[in-house]
């Protein structure tokens, strides 16, 4: 190990060019040695770095879990993968990828009640069966303008369940849809959020 210790300028390895290797080469996946170091907060970085010519510092932030490079700001690059969610949530410092962005779609379980109100931090899809004579789909919380979605809405094996929609739930002419009643019919309920108290909503009937 080299301690380069408190000097009034950086320490420099091969400053003049030419390849520089950190490490152990070849490291196997059960290693526990031979990896090369880097300094870590525990937090977002704010102080601005002692320049140094064409150099860039960095470092890693083990609470938020980003790996920092300091080029005029603090870049972040996440390091941990977002779950769908986190997606749902607007969760910060995640790692987005194409298998976040297609689980945040998977239709989340309702399970039957006299009321029900769909949580967009919590799905994005939904499906339930119905159980009861009545279900009241209330407001829905923490919805994101812009964010579309749907609820499969499917009779139980005796029929005849009906739904009520709170006033957030907008449809063509003012008048709310009839969903189809016979046993095991199946609607879909589908929305585009322009706020909390506007979701533009339309019907699938009888889907078979």
């Amino acid at each position: 190990m080299i301690n380069a210790g408190v000097l009034p300028m950086p320490f420099a390895i091969n400053p003049s060019g030419g390849n520089v290797y950190l490490g152990q080469q070849s490291l196997s996946t059960t290693s526990f040695s031979g990896f090369p170091y880097m300094g870590s907060t525990d937090g977002n970085l704010t102080g601005t770095p002692t320049s140094v010519a064409a150099m860039v510092p960095f470092a890693f932030d083990a609470t938020n879990k980003n790996f920092n490079i300091y080029s005029g700001s603090w870049l972040k690059i996440p390091a941990v993968t977002a779950t769908a969610a986190d997606i749902w949530a607007g969760t910060p410092n995640r790692l987005v990828q194409p298998s976040s962005l297609i689980a945040q779609d998977a239709p989340v379980a309702l399970t039957g009640a006299s009321h029900i109100s769909l949580n967009m931090a919590a799905g994005r899809n939904y499906s339930l069966t119905l159980t009861l004579p009545v279900t009241n789909l209330d407001n829905p919380l923490n919805v994101v303008p812009g964010r579309t979605g749907f609820i499969r809405l499917s009779q139980d094996a005796t029929g005849g369940r009906s739904i009520t929609f709170s006033s957030s739930f907008k449809f063509q002419g003012g008048t709310p849809c009839a969903i189809a009643t016979a046993a095991n019919a199946v609607t879909y309920v589908r929305w585009i959020a322009f706020s909390a108290a506007e979701l533009n909503t339309s019907c699938d009937i009888a889907v078979r």
